[in-house]
């Protein structure tokens, strides 16, 4: 049996068909056969929105580990230049930097002669996994300097907060930037080829 909001749902879909089929000039297609034209293209572009969102994840949060060990290098070059790169992705917005990607990048290179394609996608993901990356650094280097270097205050953390709870404490702010690299690819849909929608139209 469906839940109540499954029901009003699937009442407010088909009363919007139903509009929609009265809006059908003659001679043109029914709303059903509309939705059955196009919506195999809408769920590829949602699967392809959820590919992006994945490895820019994936690829911000292993090169952030990184970057985040190299904050607290003791060498001050390394330790300087990574503090400036975490800082400079973290607070750029993610929008300036998804449109650089897109629009600043170039669609090709060319290595001894040989022209390299590099597809919009790619560039999205890129210009998503920066902002992931500056703020899975932050919260490694917060995360290895709350750890205390004396016995005692290795003795008093263990005693008042279990391994388990330090590690929950650092969950939330990897959610916050792992559901914002989910919902910017949308942006990118509108942003970057829109050559299979043209295709269809012909």
């Amino acid at each position: 049996m469906l839940p109540a909001h499954g029901v009003a749902l699937l009442v407010l879909f088909l009363i919007g068909c139903g509009w929609a089929e009265a809006q059908v000039q003659p001679g043109q297609p029914s709303i059903l056969a509309t939705l059955w034209k196009w919506t195999p293209v809408l769920l590829r572009g949602f699967v392809f929105n959820l590919a992006i969102s994945a490895v820019a994840m994936a690829a911000g949060t292993i090169v952030g580990l990184f970057l985040g060990f190299a904050q607290i290098s003791l060498l001050l070059p390394v330790r300087k230049g990574a503090w400036l790169t975490t800082h400079f992705f973290r607070n750029a917005p993610w929008l300036v930097l998804l449109f650089y990607c897109m629009f600043l990048l170039p669609f090709q290179v060319t290595v001894f002669g040989v022209t390299i394609p590099i597809p919009d996608w790619i560039k999205a993901t890129l210009g998503l996994s920066l902002p992931v990356m500056a703020n899975v650094s932050e919260i490694v280097r917060g995360a290895i300097q709350s750890i205390p270097t004396d016995a005692m205050g290795i003795r008093r953390v263990a005693r008042l907060q279990p391994p388990a709870d330090a590690v929950d404490d650092h969950f939330p702010p990897m959610h916050q930037a792992h559901a914002a690299a989910m919902d910017e690819p949308v942006r990118d849909s509108h942003d970057g080829d829109s050559s299979d929608l043209d295709r269809r139209r012909q």
